[in-house]
């Protein structure tokens, strides 16, 4: 099931753990960001790293099982877009994803590389199924 609501500075996005669903989150974002006249190059890297963010939340959160639910919340406030992702996967270990080295041939791995170039903040919750990104949009 696809819930979206809006309050007055963002908007909570329930939708099921499936790729479909990432292109209508995806777009509600780019809709806000233009609707608060954010720049092209801001929408477009919040769409690449929400792309890579929801995919792992799809595909090693969820295992690919669509009756399972993503949590998504978008809030702006003060210059900061605030992107909260919260699955109901048993989460990683995102310190030892965080400081393992990656190189740029590597087939994986690479995820959270693009992440922390297209956030400001990248930070994971302790069991590592939930994620909080904040974006620097004047």
């Amino acid at each position: 099931m696809y819930h979206l609501e809006e309050f007055e500075h963002g908007f909570d996005v329930t939708m099921p753990a499936a790729f479909n669903a990432v292109d209508t989150v995806c777009a509600a974002v780019e809709k806000f960001m233009r609707e608060h006249d954010m720049t092209g190059k801001h929408i477009y890297e919040v769409q690449l790293g929400l792309r890579e963010v929801m995919s792992n939340s799809i595909m090693h959160g969820s295992l690919g099982n669509a009756m399972h639910n993503i949590y998504f919340r978008l809030s702006y406030d003060k210059g900061n877009l605030h992107i909260r992702i919260r699955d109901q996967g048993p989460g990683f270990d995102w310190r030892k994803a965080l400081s393992k080295p990656v190189t740029p041939l590597q087939e994986n791995g690479m995820g959270l590389k693009i992440i922390r170039l297209c956030f400001d903040v990248l930070r994971f919750n302790e069991a590592g199924n939930e994620v909080e990104l904040i974006k620097k949009v004047p």
